[in-house]
C-alpha cells in the first residue's frame, strides 16, 4: 500500500487508471484502517514475520500523509477525520523519541490537515499543542531530536527505509563544499528534519490565519515567539536558514493582521530592526516574504505606519525596489509605499528617501500596467499629504525632464562602460568612477519593447553592471559607504530569475559583504557571503576563505551563531561537533577539519 500511494505505477493525472485507483482508495475505508492502527499499542516489539511493530506506525503515517493530499478523499471523509481523532493520533507521533521514522510523516500529515480543515487548528489549540510546535521550529531543535534518536541506534528496518529514500535528500546537500561524510541514513533524517520545521511553521501560520483570538494565543506562546525572534537573529548561512527566515516573517505578518499585536511586535519585540536586516536579503523568496510583511504592517494607520517611516533603511530599500522588474519584489514595494504615503505626519520621509516625481515618472514610463497604476496612486497621494515638498520636487524635475529622457542612449552607455572597465584594469579608479557615472546618466532603464526578452520582460543587465562596477572602484578606494550604496542599487536591479542576473548578483553580494564587514555590519556581511557560497559554481571555493574571515570577526563581535555547523561542509546540525584546537570553529569530522585547514582556515585560526 505504501508503494502504491507513494509511487502510483505510471498513472497520468486525469487518466482513467488513476481515477480508478482514487475511487478504490475512497471507497475502501482506508482512512479508518490506518488511523486505528496508529491508536494500537501492543506489548510485543515484533510481529509474526519478525518486522518491528513500529514499522506499522511509519507505514500507516506515510499512507495517511499521501491520501490526505487527494482532494476527493478528504472532502468525502472530512467528518470521519474528526470522528477518528486523527489529529490526536498524529500529534502523538510528532516526537522522534517515540518513533524515529514516524515523526516526519506525522508532521507532514498535520500540516496537510491544518491547511484543509479549520477543525484541525481548533484541535491543536484545545490539546495545548502550540508549545510542541514552538519547540520543533526553534533553532536546530528538530535536528538535535532526530540525531539523538539516531545515535541511540537504528534498527535494520529503519536503516533500510532511510537508505531507500536517500535520493530524496541529495538536493539538500548539493551546495556543500564537499559531500558530507555522514552516512546516508543520517543525511535523510537531517533532510526530513528541515522539512519538519517548515511544516510546523505552516501549521502555526494556518492557526494564526483563523482569527484574532488564535493570533493572540500564538503570540502569547513563549516557545513560538522566542523561536521566531531567534530565527531573525540567525545568519542565513544555508538555504534552509533562508526558508525558515521566510516562514518566520510570514508568521509575523499573519500576527500583524491584529493591530494590537502589530504595536506589541514593534514596541516590545523591536521587529523593525529585524525587518531592516531581512529586507536586504538577496534571495527572492525570503525578500518577498519580508516585503509582504512590511506591507501588512503598513496597512495599520497612525503609529504603525509612522514606525516604518522612521526607519530610513526600510524606506530607502522600498524606494530602490520600485525599479525591480521582478513582480514579487516590485509589487509589494509599491503597495507598501502607497500605504505609507497616506501618513499625514511622516510621508515626507518617502520623498527624502527617493520616492520623487522623477522615480515615479520612471516607473510609469518603463514598467507594466499594474505597476503604473500603483505609481499613479502614490503620486496622487503624496500630492495631497506632502503638497509643499512634492511641488518643490516637481518643479526641480520639470526643468530637466525633457533632457533626462532625451539623453538616454544605450550604445553610448555601453561604450562608456567599456572605457570604464579599461581604466579600472589600469588602476585609474577615479577615471573609471567618472565614466561609470556618465554611463549611468545615459543608460536606459530597460530594453525597448521590440527588444524585450522571451518572457516579455524588458529587464536588462547594464544598469546593474554599472552600479556594481562602480562599487568595486569605491571598494578599492576604501570608500565603504559609497560602495555599499552602489551595491544596494545594483542588487535592486538584478533580482530576476535568469542566469545573466544571477551572475551579476553574485559579484555584487561579494562586494557588498566586504563593504558591510569594513563598516562593522558583520551579521549582514555573513548573510551576503553565505549567499555567494550557496550559489557559487559547484566544485569551486572562491568565497570560502572570505567566509571564514567574516565568520571569525562575527564570532568575536557577536558571539557564537545560534546554530552550530561544520566550518567546512556547513553540515552536522544537531550533532556533537569537533572543536578546532586553536579557535571556536567546529567540524563534523576529522576529514572536514583537514580539508578546511588545507583550504585556508589556518590563515584565520587563532593560534
Amino acid at each position: 500500500m505504501v508503494k502504491l500511494v507513494e509511487n502510483p505505477p505510471s498513472l497520468k493525472t486525469g487518466s482513467p487508471e488513476k481515477k480508478l485507483v482514487l475511487s478504490v482508495l475512497i471507497s475502501s475505508n482506508l482512512l479508518s484502517f490506518v488511523v486505528r492502527l496508529l491508536w494500537i499499542r501492543v506489548p510485543n516489539e515484533f510481529t509474526e514475520n519478525s518486522e518491528p511493530w513500529n514499522a506499522g506506525y511509519f507505514n500507516s503515517l506515510v499512507v495517511l500523509k499521501h491520501i490526505l493530499t487527494l482532494p476527493q478523499y478528504t472532502q468525502t471523509n472530512r467528518s470521519l477525520i474528526g470522528e477518528l481523532n486523527t489529529v490526536e493520533a498524529v500529534l502523538d507521533f510528532c516526537d522522534a523519541d517515540l518513533d524515529l521514522l514516524a515523526c516526519y510523516p506525522a508532521v507532514c500529515a498535520l500540516k496537510t490537515l491544518s491547511c484543509l480543515h479549520r477543525e484541525t487548528c481548533d484541535k491543536i489549540i484545545s490539546l495545548n499543542a502550540l508549545p510542541k510546535l514552538g519547540n520543533l521550529i526553534s533553532k536546530d531543535n528538530c535536528q538535535k531530536m532526530v540525531v539523538k534518536a539516531y545515535r541511540r541506534g537504528v534498527r535494520p528496518y529503519e536503516k533500510r527505509v532511510l537508505d531507500d529514500r536517500y535520493d530524496q535528500s541529495e538536493e539538500n546537500f548539493k551546495d556543500f563544499t564537499v559531500p558530507s561524510i555522514a552516512d546516508r541514513a543520517l543525511n535523510v533524517l537531517r533532510s526530513w528534519s528541515w522539512k519538519m520545521q517548515m511544516s510546523c511553521s505552516v501549521v502555526i501560520l494556518q492557526i494564526a490565519e483563523q482569527s484574532d483570538k488564535y493570533r493572540k494565543l500564538v503570540y502569547k506562546e513563549k516557545t513560538i515567539l522566542k523561536a521566531l525572534i531567534k530565527r531573525f537573529k540567525t545568519p542565513a548561512i544555508t538555504a534552509n536558514d533562508c526558508n525558515m527566515s521566510a516562514m518566520s516573517v510570514k508568521v509575523v505578518g499573519m500576527l500583524s493582521l491584529s493591530e494590537e499585536l502589530c504595536w506589541q511586535l514593534m514596541d516590545g519585540n523591536n521587529i523593525i530592526k529585524y525587518l531592516e536586516d531581512g529586507i536586504l536579503l538577496p534571495d527572492n523568496g525570503p525578500l518577498n516574504s519580508y516585503l509582504e510583511t512590511i506591507m501588512q504592517l503598513s496597512t495599520h494607520s497612525g503609529r504603525c505606519r509612522n514606525k516604518i517611516l522612521e526607519s530610513e533603511e526600510v524606506v530607502q530599500a522600498l524606494a530602490r525596489y520600485m525599479f525591480s522588474f521582478h513582480k514579487e519584489i516590485q509589487g509589494p514595494a509599491l503597495r507598501t509605499i502607497a500605504n505609507l504615503a497616506e501618513s499625514e505626519d511622516l510621508a515626507k520621509n518617502l520623498i527624502k528617501c527617493g520616492v520623487t516625481p522623477k522615480s515615479i515618472s520612471i516607473v510609469i514610463s518603463y514598467h507594466q500596467r499594474s505597476s503604473v497604476q500603483h505609481a499613479k496612486k502614490i503620486e496622487k497621494t503624496l500630492q495631497r499629504t506632502c503638497e509643499k515638498e512634492w511641488k518643490e520636487e516637481e518643479v526641480a524635475f520639470g526643468k530637466e525632464r525633457f533632457e533626462f529622457f532625451s539623453r538616454l542612449d544605450e550604445d553610448q552607455a555601453q561604450i562608456l562602460k567599456d572605457q570604464g572597465n579599461k581604466n579600472f584594469k589600469l588602476g585609474l579608479l577615479d577615471e573609471a568612477v567618472k565614466l561609470y557615472t556618465e554611463a549611468l546618466n545615459l543608460v536606459p532603464y530597460c530594453l525597448e519593447v521590440n527588444n524585450a526578452r522571451k518572457d516579455g520582460s524588458r529587464w536588462w543587465v547594464l544598469p546593474a553592471v554599472l552600479y556594481s562596477n562602480r562599487a568595486q572602484c569605491h571598494l578599492n578606494n576604501a570608500d565603504w559607504e559609497s560602495a555599499l550604496k552602489d551595491c544596494n542599487e545594483a542588487m535592486a536591479r538584478c533580482l530576476e530569475d535568469n542566469e545573466e542576473s544571477e551572475k551579476i548578483l553574485l559579484k555584487t553580494m561579494f562586494r557588498r559583504s566586504r563593504a558591510w564587514m569594513e563598516l562593522g555590519q558583520l551579521f549582514r556581511a555573513l548573510n551576503d557571503i553565505s549567499h555567494c557560497l550557496r550559489n557559487q559554481t559547484p566544485g569551486e571555493s572562491n568565497f570560502q576563505s572570505y567566509y571564514w574571515e567574516i565568520m571569525v570577526k562575527y564570532r568575536t563581535a557577536c558571539g557564537i551563531e545560534p546554530i552550530r555547523r561544520c566550518g567546512n561542509c556547513v553540515g552536522g546540525e544537531g550533532d556533537k561537533l569537533k572543536r578546532c584546537g586553536n579557535c571556536d570553529e567546529v567540524y563534523c569530522s576529522r576529514e572536514c577539519q583537514v580539508f578546511a585547514w588545507e583550504l585556508g582556515h589556518k590563515t584565520y585560526c587563532r593560534k
